[in-house]
């Protein structure tokens, strides 16, 4: 039992000694996650660009740091510098490295394609050009009694410096034995021939170090005339065979290494070592040696005293930023040139250009880096050497002129020849016989107009009730005889005889003839002037947006980003706004006098300029408030709208054209169909994209014009309203033009008068009192007796005034107001 007592004692003990052993197991693992996990979720960048995850982030090792273009904007350069190191090459050698640029555009959020590609000019080492200006000298002295592979790695060590340094201020000498060659120029040849194994395996160290060191200090040698001088030694560090020295002077050479390096501290010499010894090799016979003992080590003490850097593998990112650090010359800095090519365009989207550096031979990518930028604007685009400004608007008055020219033929002969051969395929029927119908309507048996009977053969008119003789019709100026009064379908004119008879044409010509000029005259201001002005609005409108301080980087960040895109937009607003009110005013405005007339068109123009440039910074806030870098289908339709909505209503208003909701929401949806419309054309365009903008503006300008033409009386339109000694009625002034070839209206109490005021009995009313004269489009009246009166004021006999919609005027006891209607 106390056998079995104790085993059982024992497996106890061994339980709770496993057990401990167990959590201190489990607490080391947790330990150690947590360390993992802090170590992850916070990361060194040395060891994140250390050279075993090189291979990894090859990709990453550019970082571009700016961008500047030239005045015309046919040359870009980039500021750029190396993460980390990218081995022995030397990126402005074309020989082994090839430059591509890749370049695109976003049209869309997340979307990017391919554009025409810029040719990368010229590479240029900054901190290259920078050491050369310095008159620095750095010698490697490589050792050459190492096993082949450690003069390989010593050979790319070289290469890397090189690729800093360049062959100018680089220069190599080699140790074997008890030799130390000549200084050599670091050419390409003498990298690729000279490194190879030379016996004995070891060399006399100390003595090729003084040796070299003696030729940094004579001012006749090359490596003596310099202001700045580095040497780099590369070498096993092997200075002991069998436990004795290699060189019989060894102990001597350290005396005098030491002497030496006493002698140069603080000069302009600075001493670098690095270890290519083999792990397998005695550390007896290496300067390699532990951290503690550093001052017993003469290599150690040289490079502390003369201000370099010992290390027991090559590291020349180290070296390096020790050689550059007193000179403030950042490491490995690079300016790439780009040429853009001509007729290339930028219209304020965002372009994302990555250059990258791949091996000439292998094609494999060495490193890259990736910047955006945008340029110019949508409604002012950057175009790379584009045509001279005189040639652009030659070439754009010759586009407003065919365009015209396209659009009076058109409208003044295809489409009145259109209408007129369907005109004579519905209404014009050879007339068959009595008890003849056309659409389930009886026709007449004789001709309205001349009241002769029909017969069987004639061409007739059918249009409306009041049927007439093909030719009868065309006699009265292709209208029906009653028209004025009775018939209001009853018209169709088009005179066969004179195509050029401005009545042929469609009632929208002038208009769409007027806006053609004024979206002409709207691009050529727009485009002939720069917008300071509205590029500062927008600027001032992105810093309010985005809390920023007037005038930090930070600011211009933001309106480089959200805001420069839009700089044009406030612009085009004021100026489209005001031309086109200004244009289309003339055709809506009539006053008495021309005086006034100007006066309030440039009154609406400049209302409607005002309105126009508010329009469109509504967009812009939008627009910046939602962050959206580029243009957008979604954000600018709504300054287009707005911006047609208000030329409408400055058109239109206090006007004889009266506004109705529905065309006000038309002319917003033919805006935004405009909009599409010329960014179909714009970036679709196969001509020039400032004639493309020209065809935008005027698309636009003849949209908003046709809008306002569909409400604005378009018939035959003269009426007068008359009041006062009779009931209110309407009399149609036109049915008298029509049939005085003077065009006159007279008024007065005689039979002969076109306006018999029979009805007035009392008043004072001559035989022939006052007659109304068309002239052109508008009415003039003159008083042929006293006692006209315009207002509270008389019109003198004689005088002729003109007659504008809602003017009134008094005859007798009667009061007439001309009125310009459409019949609907």
């Amino acid at each position: 039992m106390k056998r079995i007592e104790s085993k059982i004692r024992l497996l106890q003990t061994w339980g709770r000694q496993a057990l401990t052993i167990g959590q201190l197991v489990l607490a080391v693992v947790f330990t150690c996650l947590l360390v993992s996990c802090d170590e992850q979720s916070d990361p060194d960048i040395d060891d994140m660009l250390s050279s075993h995850d090189k291979g990894e982030s090859v990709g990453e090792a550019l970082q571009i740091t700016g961008y500047e273009f030239s005045n015309d904007y046919k040359n870009m350069e980039l500021s750029m510098r190396l993460l980390h190191d990218v081995g022995g090459y030397d990126l402005t050698d074309s020989s082994s490295v090839v430059a591509r640029p890749k370049q695109q555009v976003r049209l869309l959020p997340g979307k990017f394609a391919d554009e025409t590609q810029p040719l990368i000019t010229g590479v240029t080492n900054i901190s290259r050009e920078a050491l050369q200006k310095l008159n620095l000298k750095l010698l490697v002295l490589v050792d050459l009694s190492l096993p082949q592979a450690q003069i390989d790695a010593e050979q790319e060590a070289v290469w890397e410096i090189k690729a800093l340094f360049g062959q100018k201020n680089l220069f190599i000498a080699f140790m074997q034995g008890d030799n130390v060659s000549e200084t050599y120029e670091a050419t390409d040849y003498v990298i690729e021939n000279y490194f190879e194994h030379k016996d004995p395996s070891s060399v006399f160290l100390y003595r090729s170090i003084l040796t070299k060191m003696q030729e940094f200090q004579d001012p006749k040698m090359t490596l003596g005339q310099a202001q700045y001088k580095v040497m780099v030694v590369l070498s096993g560090g092997k200075t002991y065979e069998d436990d004795q020295p290699v060189d019989p002077m060894h102990f001597e050479l350290q005396q005098l290494l030491a002497d030496n390096a006493r002698r140069l501290q603080g000069g302009m010499l600075r001493f670098y070592y690095s270890s290519f010894a083999l792990a397998s090799q005695s550390d007896l016979d290496f300067l390699s040696v532990s951290d503690n003992s550093d001052n017993s080590n003469i290599i150690h003490v040289m490079c502390k005293d003369l201000g370099g850097i010992y290390q027991t593998s090559f590291n020349w990112q180290e070296i390096s930023d020790d050689i550059l650090k007193d000179f403030n010359i950042e490491l490995s800095k690079y300016k790439v040139r780009l040429e853009n090519p001509d007729g290339k365009v930028f219209r304020g989207n965002l372009h994302q250009l990555q250059i990258g550096f791949y091996d000439k031979e292998s094609g494999d990518l060495v490193a890259s880096g990736t910047t955006s930028f945008s340029l110019g604007t949508i409604y002012d685009p950057i175009i790379i050497r584009d045509r001279s400004w005189f040639d652009v608007v030659i070439a754009g008055v010759l586009t407003t002129l065919l365009i015209l020219l396209l659009t009076w033929i058109i409208l003044q002969f295809i489409e009145p020849y259109i209408r007129y051969r369907v005109f004579k395929h519905k209404y014009v029927v050879v007339y068959s016989g009595s008890k003849m119908s056309y659409n389930g309507q009886p026709v007449s048996e004789s001709c309205y107009l001349c009241k002769s009977p029909f017969e069987a053969g004639d061409e007739i008119v059918v249009k409306c009730k009041h049927t007439t003789h093909k030719d009868c019709w065309d006699d009265n100026e292709y209208h029906c005889p009653e028209y004025g009064r009775h018939c209001k379908e009853g018209s169709h004119y088009y005179n066969c005889h004179n195509l050029l008879d401005s009545r042929n044409a469609l009632y929208y010509l002038k208009w769409v003839l007027v806006a053609i000029v004024a979206g002409f005259m709207a691009w050529l201001l727009f485009t002939s002037h720069k917008h300071p002005y509205s590029s500062a609005i927008i600027q001032q409108l992105s810093t309010m947006l985005s809390d920023q301080k007037a005038g930090t980087q930070g600011a211009e960040h933001y309106f480089q980003e959200y805001g420069s895109h839009l700089s044009d937009l406030p612009g085009f607003g004021q100026i489209v706004g005001f031309l086109l009110t200004l244009f289309l005013s003339v055709l809506t405005v009539r006053r008495r006098q021309w005086l006034y007339r100007i006066a309030e068109i440039l009154f609406r123009a400049i209302i409607a300029s005002v309105a126009g440039v508010l329009c469109c910074l509504l967009g812009c806030v939008i627009s910046i408030a939602l962050h959206l870098n580029s243009d957008t289908f979604l954000i600018d339709w709504i300054p287009w709208a707005l911006l047609s909505f208000v030329i409408m209503l400055s058109v239109t208003v206090k006007t004889r054209t009266t506004v109705r909701k529905s065309f006000l929401l038309m002319a917003c949806i033919v805006a935004v169909l405009s909009m599409f419309m010329w960014a179909f054309i714009y970036y679709n365009s196969f001509m020039n994209y400032r004639q493309a903008l020209l065809l935008g503006f005027i698309i636009y300008s003849v949209a908003i014009a046709v809008c306002v033409a569909r409400i604005t009386p378009s018939s035959e339109r003269y009426f007068l309203h008359v009041e006062g000694a009779v009931k209110e009625m309407d009399i149609a002034l036109y049915k008298w033009m029509r049939s005085d070839p003077d065009h006159i209206v007279t008024i007065g109490k005689s039979v002969d008068c076109s306006i018999q005021l029979s009805w007035d009995v009392n008043g004072h009313v001559a035989p022939i009192h006052a007659e109304i004269r068309k002239h052109i489009s508008s009415m003039r009246l003159s008083a042929l007796e006293e006692g006209v009166m315009i207002g509270d004021k008389p019109l003198p006999v004689g005088k002729e005034v003109w007659l504008y919609h809602g003017r009134s005027f008094t005859v007798g006891n009667t009061t007439f107001t001309y009125v310009e209607k459409d019949l609907k």
